[in-house]
């Protein structure tokens, strides 16, 4: 929500013009912006989550690259910015003037935003483009997640230090999944030998990690899928893109019925066609503010020739007839 996010960056504004001193104003930001940088990696996910669907699909992407979806992505990478400046800042800050608590808090919520833009990729079985960044983001996580927990532990403040250590481990696990060699940092040798030291604390956590809940999930969702019918994936896949289709481009959800009716007429053209000569076109301007207020009619056209093979509104009829 484009709300949200200005909220946040008028509450940055009022730390700026505040008259507390510099160091709690430091502090402040780099809350907020730990906030703002988690919300960003969930948007990211599913705006990377929408795209693979579409991808997956075989549905024209360029459906939903409207100028309201360009904006928020815009928005997101100019917050995301703000958001590193904050903590450079602060950081800078904090050595030049020995705040050693503020740079390790500092150094725990880079990390962590880091980590989120790892994440990000991981949830939606995406890579980054470039492997050495990938694994500069990565070294630079770990780095900054073992620096705030030296101080968090040297000052006995127990579960904040499990909370970089975890972290520091659930970084690990996400390199040795996308087989990114980090053994040139001495530190990753030793996370799980400093973890045993909390095995034993009120505050330690039971549960799997959030790398290892993306993993079993992905492989429950693949059992899933080898089960699934083509009928139960074609009304998966439409569900999903027609929400997109229905947000972007802003529509009355009244619209769903007839958006949902095309996508999955398309799906089914994909998967029952043989011929790779017939292409499915449908009468709906993509440009026209009355986009899908009627029930598409479909044609199958030659590509070679531009020859129409069959109209109708049921797709699946007009196939069996050809």
């Amino acid at each position: 929500d484009i709300k949200f996010y200005r909220s946040i960056n008028e509450l940055f504004l009022r730390i700026d013009q505040s008259k507390v001193d510099q160091n709690s104003r430091h502090y402040s930001k780099i809350y907020l912006a730990n906030i703002l940088s988690k919300s960003i990696g969930f948007a990211m996910i599913e705006m990377l989550l929408e795209k693979d669907l579409f991808d997956s699909s075989g549905i024209d992407y360029s459906i939903i690259i409207t100028s309201k979806r360009q904006f928020i992505f815009s928005e997101l990478e100019t917050l995301k910015k703000k958001c590193s400046k904050i903590f450079i800042d602060a950081y800078i800050y904090a050595e030049k003037n020995k705040e050693e608590s503020l740079r390790a808090y500092t150094s725990f919520y880079m990390s962590l935003m880091e980590f989120g833009q790892c994440y990000s990729y991981l949830s939606t079985n995406n890579r980054f483009s470039e492997k050495e960044f990938e694994k500069n983001l990565l070294s630079d996580a770990l780095i900054k997640s073992i620096m705030s927990y030296n101080f968090f532990g040297e000052k006995l403040l127990h579960p904040i230090a499990y909370e970089s250590l975890s972290l520091a481990k659930e970084i690990k696990e996400l390199a040795k999944y996308w087989e990114v060699n980090l053994n040139h940092l001495p530190a990753i040798k030793v996370i799980e030998i400093e973890l045993e030291k909390y095995s034993e604390l009120s505050f330690k956590k039971n549960k799997y990690s959030s790398v290892d809940k993306v993993l079993k999930a992905k492989e429950e969702l693949d059992k899933v899928m080898d089960l699934a019918s083509e009928e139960d994936v074609i009304i998966s896949q439409a569900t999903g893109i027609s929400n997109a289709i229905i947000k972007y481009k802003n529509l009355p959800y009244k619209r769903f019925g007839n958006v949902y009716s095309e996508i999955a007429s398309f799906l089914i053209f994909k998967k029952r066609n043989s011929n790779p000569d017939l292409i499915l076109k449908s009468n709906q301007n993509l440009d026209s503010p009355s986009i899908f207020s009627r029930k598409s009619k479909y044609s199958i056209i030659s590509k070679k020739s531009n020859i129409i093979y069959a109209n109708g509104f049921n797709v699946l009829r007009m196939l069996e007839e050809l």
